[in-house]
């Protein structure tokens, strides 16, 4: 299910992906602790 702003809800025990254009370190510790991944994602493209 996806909610505001991108983020999706999921249940326990599945794959976490989250994407964002930035990620804390403290975030990123906790979606890894999940068992999740964590995506960035760029605006537009880079010539």
């Amino acid at each position: 299910m996806m909610l505001k702003d991108g983020y999706y809800l999921t249940l326990r025990q599945l794959l976490v992906i989250v994407k964002a254009k930035f990620f804390s370190h403290s975030a990123e510790q906790k979606i890894k602790a999940a068992g999740g991944t964590c995506v960035l994602a760029a605006k537009g493209t880079i010539t």
